[in-house]
């Protein structure tokens, strides 16, 4: 191990482990922590009593703790970082209406609208899709029992005639979905209205929408007699 030699990053000269073991305790500011050892780093310089971080910083503390370890460090208390939503009073409304959780938007766009229109739009046609599709599915599984029995190759063949039935069903599905929609825009307006509030680009609200616009409509204490509060729902996806 002694003999072999490490290059630096950027730079055509190498060093024996010796050497960067020398260089590290009479020259350690030519040294820099990367990505492992910047933590313990900042810890060892800046005493922490606490890292609140998000999932994803939690993750990376975990992986580092061994490096703790190894360099005789304590280990910084690492805690979760609070999630919070705020839904306001004409979201809500919607929500409820809809019978919509803040945790159901995760699902996408597409599949909210999706259900909105089955549930509440055209209910009637919706099961008539529903039932149809079951239908088609139990007449192709007894042909296929038969045919399995007469004649076993047209029995594989069938599956790929199965998939084309599916998806021509399920596409004239979503065009039904789309035709309520344009029908009841209203409808489509007020869910989308809530992704963008709530969920905005696929993300939670906390990480692209500005406090700054909700505490200009709503005030600092949410109690200026102007408004009606906005309720907050915790959140802690990743």
């Amino acid at each position: 191990m002694g003999d072999d030699r490490y290059q630096t990053k950027g730079y055509a000269a190498e060093f024996s482990l010796a050497e960067l073991t020398e260089l590290a305790r009479t020259k350690p500011m030519r040294f820099s922590p990367n990505v492992t050892l910047r933590a313990v780093v900042q810890d060892h310089l800046l005493p922490t009593v606490a890292y609140y971080g998000g999932g994803a910083e939690i993750a990376y503390f975990a992986q580092t703790a061994e490096v703790y370890r190894l360099l005789e460090r304590p280990a910084t208390p690492i805690l979760l970082r609070a999630g919070m939503t705020l839904v306001e009073r004409h979201t809500w409304r919607t929500l409820e209406r809809y019978h919509l959780s803040v945790a159901d938007l995760f699902t996408g766009l597409e599949e909210v609208l999706s259900g909105v229109v089955e549930k509440y739009l055209d209910n009637g046609t919706a099961e008539t899709f529903e039932r149809v599709e079951i239908d088609i599915n139990h007449e192709l599984d007894e042909l296929q029992q038969q045919l399995r029995t007469s004649e076993p190759t047209l029995a594989d063949a069938l599956n790929n005639g199965r998939k084309k039935i599916n998806y021509q069903l399920q596409g004239l599905r979503t065009r039904f979905h789309r035709a309520q929609l344009n029908r009841n825009s209203a409808t489509q307006r007020q869910i989308e209205h809530a992704f963008e509030a709530l969920y905005p680009e696929k993300a939670l609200q906390e990480r692209h929408i500005n406090i700054v616009s909700l505490l200009a409509r709503h005030g600092i204490t949410w109690s200026n007699g102007s408004t009606t509060p906005p309720t907050l729902v915790r959140t802690t996806i990743n």
